[in-house]
């Protein structure tokens, strides 16, 4: 039987939340990060988003029509922020990353690494999905050692 939208982004909001607290024996400690309080991340008002939309349809940019890669490289930045971590563009391809879309506009993908998961919403303002670019929205990050 094949589940819609709906259902499967339950269930997978589901699974994240079953993950989140059966790994900590203490609640897990939550952040919320929005783009704004990551410096140097990208701020885009409508007449950019336009031209950037236009842009990825000439073929430049295709990584801001996937918001699994989109939502990593905003981890990376938020990592380099808060960690001083330098950021390298390969380190996100050997992880895991779950994604929900909740419409054709709407997204959360989900990525863990270590003991910290990071939970990323995005939406794609001009166009439905896949056509589309992304911009996130907010995260959540879960700290999951204490």
């Amino acid at each position: 039987m094949r589940r819609s939208v709906r259902e499967r982004m339950f269930v997978f909001l589901g699974l994240i939340v079953a993950a989140c607290l059966s790994a900590a024996t203490a609640f897990p400690e939550i952040t919320v990060v929005r783009p704004g309080d990551v410096p140097n991340w990208e701020h885009f008002d409508e007449q950019q988003l336009v031209m950037l939309q236009e842009m990825v349809e000439e073929g430049h940019q295709p990584w801001r029509q996937d918001p699994a890669y989109y939502a990593g490289v905003f981890i990376m930045a938020y990592r380099q922020y808060r960690e001083g971590r330098p950021i390298d563009p390969t380190a996100m391809e050997s992880v895991r990353k779950d994604i929900a879309l909740e419409s054709d506009s709407k997204a959360i993908v989900a990525i863990r690494i270590g003991r910290t998961k990071y939970i990323v919403d995005l939406t794609a303002p001009l166009k439905p999905y896949p056509e589309g670019i992304w911009v996130i929205t907010g995260m959540r990050v879960v700290d999951t050692s204490a």
